[in-house]
């Protein structure tokens, strides 16, 4: 694949142009966020390009764990963020549920699934773990949410089931079940239809860089199957220790709260 330039971006550029002035025309108040979103592309994508570009000359086992530490951290950010319940510990949970989920399915996919000489190659490690914290960033952001808002939503239900004999985890389980499916859904149905509505990103970087389809499709077929398996052991992790932090020591009700303005912006 031939190398590309600033030219192309500013090609890329016009059909943004063109949604702006629709935008405008059509009042949908979207011109500032869709602004501020091709600025930080570019300027985050860049940043990003010449970090990378140091971290894979230098390839050390030790800037690589940095790394991971540091997508991590701001997926735990990004999460407290996306959800609308305030629930104390949740960043140390969610943290601790993607941390576990790259170590587990991480190392095992540059042991034995995308195997390399050394198997903590920066080019190749970073990548794959960047795309596996994304997806299980989504994943958590939905199950935890959904989690919280049927407890929230729910709550008259729960403590009835509470009332009735039933333990905390019998009656809060209806709704741990729930938030699963929902973390898992859109992961799931790109799974259904991966290769028949759209070729997914992987396999058409692949392409773009000359690799055969073959090798294209097998390239996107692990990637899926490490990304669905690190965002299950995310929302697992993540729904059971929320599980236990809602749960009061008496094991008959559950307490969080809903955050101010200040605290959700």
């Amino acid at each position: 694949m031939n190398d590309i330039s600033w030219l192309n971006i500013v090609w890329a550029s016009f059909p943004l142009a063109l949604i702006l002035i629709c935008s405008g025309f059509l009042r949908l108040n979207l011109n500032k966020s869709l602004l501020i979103g091709a600025v930080r592309t570019v300027t985050q994508l860049f940043l990003l390009s010449l970090v990378l570009r140091w971290v894979f000359l230098k390839n050390s086992p030790l800037i690589l764990f940095a790394a991971a530490t540091f997508m991590v951290f701001i997926s735990s950010h990004t999460i407290i963020r996306r959800v609308h319940y305030r629930l104390p510990g949740l960043r140390l949970i969610v943290a601790l549920a993607i941390a576990f989920s790259i170590i587990f399915i991480g190392i095992y996919s540059l042991l034995f699934v995308l195997p390399k000489d050394p198997w903590f190659r920066s080019d190749h490690a970073i990548p794959l773990i960047g795309i596996m914290t994304g997806n299980s960033l989504t994943a958590i952001s939905l199950a935890i949410n959904q989690f919280l808002s049927d407890l929230k939503e729910k709550e008259t239900i729960i403590e009835n089931r509470l009332a009735w004999g039933a333990t905390t985890w019998e009656a809060i389980l209806p709704h741990l079940i729930n938030s699963f499916k929902t973390g898992l859904h859109p992961i799931m149905n790109s799974m259904m239809v991966v290769g028949l509505v759209s070729i997914p990103g992987v396999m058409t970087g692949q392409l773009l860089s000359g690799s055969s389809p073959k090798q294209a499709a097998i390239y996107q077929i692990v990637i899926l199957f490490m990304i669905v398996s690190c965002a299950f052991f995310s929302i697992l992790l993540s729904l059971l220790l929320a599980f236990k932090k809602v749960v009061n020591t008496n094991q008959q009700s559950f307490y969080f709260s809903l955050p101010s303005e200040e605290e959700r912006c």
